[in-house]
């Protein structure tokens, strides 16, 4: 913990700064608790008032995070910012750890026609790209009345739980999942739950107690889910909907980001609340750099969560309305993702069908996606191991909370002749580490 000279604080400002600075020098590391209020205070030699004010200031940008009786604590967020998910990699090596799509998969942004509006309306409401997103939401069972554009998937989380949550409530997170739906719930101020998956999606049992700890929110990937590639199945889509429906309070948030590359059908948990909302972003399907997703919700979320954007990130143009209706419409971008979408699914077939001939276990049998996770006893080194091969993974602890160790890897450019590579390579790897342990002295 850092040391404090009460003789050089006169304020909460004062306080704000010196354990702000005490963060970013290292003193106080990611996860260390600090003093209680009242104990804080006669370190400081300021009032109990004036310490908690600085402390909800802290919480308030993301650095401290109060878990109820257990304390306050540096944010975990601090010791992975978002700058540094993406792994440093040799430029020789293969990179299957970054999660990108294949750019040579995208549709073609210049073949899609676009017109700048000709009168100033850039605040109003495409009606054409409301209707389209309105009929793919209900062609999946998604009630489809109010509709909320946002500038991508992780701006919809953050406004929903924003307008619906307070800084210290509980939001259950899958574990393992998206690393920055978990960035994001510490930098909001509010404390993860974790949820486990197994073969058939997000667990009952780790569900209900999540709930039973207090969230009151719970953010969800019902087909294709990030890192896995698991997917919900009927018979545990009725167990979770019979759960949620004893919480009618529970902000769900379902988070259907490969809506657009997946035949996977989507078993949707939404309209079982009465605040709920579905997200589709198009950075996986139509390209990274187009930063725009659609939401369906409830109509008290859906207004919220438009007030909310209104004051904070504004409105998304006409312009860019038009040029998403535009490269969702046309006939090329149809045939693009179709294209795509077999060939993700044809790559991640090879990868898994090769992994499974050198008899390496994967997760789940019930999976689709972008990704294979592959559980290991020591990702770190295993991450190391396939490196020095010219092998770019990301190692499990970006996707994980508390569940067991495992590698992912990104199969959307792997080419058949670098999957038989790297599961020899992996194999041999898991061979030579069992020979180490059997090495060891008792």
């Amino acid at each position: 913990m850092f040391a404090l000279d009460s003789t050089s604080i006169r304020s909460a400002r004062q306080l704000v700064h010196l354990i702000e600075d005490a963060i970013a020098t290292g003193q106080c590391q990611p996860g260390e608790r600090l003093p209680a209020v009242r104990e804080l205070a006669s370190l400081a030699d300021l009032s109990p008032v004036t310490v908690s004010a600085a402390i909800r200031d802290l919480r308030q940008r993301g650095l401290l995070v109060t878990e109820g009786r257990r304390g306050t604590f540096v944010s975990m967020a601090r010791a992975h910012p978002p700058s540094r998910l993406t792994i440093d990699r040799p430029a020789e090596s293969v990179d299957l750890s970054s999660g990108h799509p294949d750019y040579t998969l995208l549709p073609a942004l210049h073949d899609t026609p676009v017109s700048l509006p000709a009168r100033p309306d850039s605040a109003t409401r495409l009606t054409e790209l409301e209707e389209l997103f309105r009929q793919g939401f209900a062609a999946d069972d998604v009630t489809a009345e109010h509709i909320v554009f946002t500038h991508g998937a992780m701006e919809a989380v953050g406004g929903l739980l924003r307008s619906a949550l307070s800084q210290g409530d509980a939001v259950a997170v899958e574990d393992p999942g998206y690393p920055h739906a978990h960035l994001l719930v510490d930098l909001l101020g509010m404390r993860k739950t974790p949820i486990a998956l197994d073969d058939e999606g997000i667990s009952p049992e780790s569900l209900r107690q999540a709930i039973r700890a207090g969230a009151k929110a719970v953010i969800i990937t019902a087909r294709s889910q990030n890192p896995t590639g698991v997917g919900t199945t009927p018979q545990r889509h009725a167990a979770l909907h019979a759960i949620i429906s004893e919480h009618p309070d529970l902000l769900v948030i379902e988070d259907d980001y490969l809506a657009y590359l997946t035949s996977a059908p989507l078993r949707t948990l939404t309209g079982i609340t009465t605040r709920w909302a579905c997200i589709r972003s198009l950075s996986k399907s139509h390209g990274p750099d187009l930063r725009f997703a659609a939401l369906s919700a409830d109509p008290v979320t859906a207004d919220r969560l438009d007030r909310t954007l209104l004051i904070t990130s504004g409105w998304i143009p006409r312009t860019m309305q038009e040029l998403v209706f535009s490269l969702m419409t046309g006939q090329h971008t149809l045939h693009a993702l179709r294209n795509a979408a077999r060939t993700y699914d044809r790559r991640r077939h090879i990868f898994l069908q090769t992994l499974r001939r050198h008899g390496i276990p994967v997760t789940g049998t019930n999976t689709t996606g972008l990704h294979v996770w592959i559980p290991t006893d020591d990702e770190a080194r295993l991450c190391t191991d396939l490196l020095a091969k010219h092998w770019s993974v990301a190692p499990g602890s970006l996707f994980r909370i508390n569940s067991e160790p495992a590698i992912r890897v990104t199969t959307t450019c792997l080419l058949s002749d670098q999957a038989e590579a790297l599961a020899a390579d992996l194999a041999a790897i898991r061979a030579h580490s069992a020979m180490d342990i059997g090495c060891k002295a008792p």
